[in-house]
């Protein structure tokens, strides 16, 4: 989790170990790995949501998925220029090891 300013930001990663998942013979899961991006703000009735979806010929990353979800989560939001770079800031600083990109 996430907190910048009123906003709170989390993320859900869902992983499908089993690459056999077939019923009737077709496949079922079409995908590796999935993350979910929430973005809560006391202010708003709807929560913003972004996500990422990780295919069986990639190799599953949480960073990039969460990089990927806050990115499309924030196009959502509509948020304006400078709150959006206190976000990716945050994000930045505490959740990897490398405070630039």
């Amino acid at each position: 989790m996430l907190k910048v300013k009123d906003y709170e930001i989390r993320w859900h990663h869902e992983l499908h170990q089993d690459h056999s998942n077939k019923m009737d013979g077709v496949n079922r899961c079409l995908y590796q790995g999935l993350t979910i991006c929430i973005i809560i703000n006391d202010n708003i009735e709807c929560p913003y949501e972004g996500e990422a979806i990780c295919s069986w010929d990639d190799n599953f990353s949480y960073d990039i998925g969460r990089k990927i979800s806050l990115s499309r989560a924030l196009e959502r939001a509509d948020l304006p220029k400078k709150e959006r770079r206190l976000i990716w800031e945050a994000y930045r600083t505490q959740m990897t090891k490398k405070p630039r990109w």
